[in-house]
């Protein structure tokens, strides 16, 4: 007796010990979406560690132009802001 015909969602038969095994030429599947996934982390890794290295040097800017040079600048505190936006989108990994 089938696995889904015991709870009623239709006949596909299933022989034991084919439980959550795919056809040969579906196989290969998983493997893909492992290394796409892993590709993916990495990419999203570098890309947040340099929109944080950004973020960093903007602020250090603005803090010396402001505090050293007595002379702050106009565009730090929004560029910061949109690369704040973008790293909490961006979702570090």
């Amino acid at each position: 007796m089938s696995v889904n015909a015991e709870h009623g969602l239709g006949a596909c038969p299933l022989r034991p010990g084919e439980a959550g095994t795919l056809p040969p030429p579906l196989r290969g599947i998983p493997r893909a979406l492992e290394l796409v996934s892993a590709w993916y982390d990495r990419g999203a890794a570098v890309v947040s560690s340099l929109i944080m290295l950004a973020l960093v040097g903007v602020i250090s800017t603005q803090v010396f132009w402001r505090y050293v040079l007595n002379a702050p600048l106009p565009w730090p505190e929004e560029v910061a802001g949109f690369l704040f936006a973008w790293l909490v989108f961006w979702g570090p990994p």
